[in-house]
């Protein structure tokens, strides 16, 4: 019997999946990134 991680990473490793989950993920990371940017830029300095 597999454990939860051997599955996850089984599941991903075929390249579409990895592509529909980045397309899917993308809208939530740009969010995520136009909110914390000036922050960003503030920790740099």
């Amino acid at each position: 019997m597999k454990n939860f991680r051997d599955s996850c990473i089984e599941f991903l490793q075929d390249e579409d999946i990895r592509k529909d989950l980045r397309e899917m993920l993308k809208p939530v990371i740009e969010i995520m990134y136009n909110e914390l940017y000036l922050y960003l830029w503030l920790l740099c300095f």
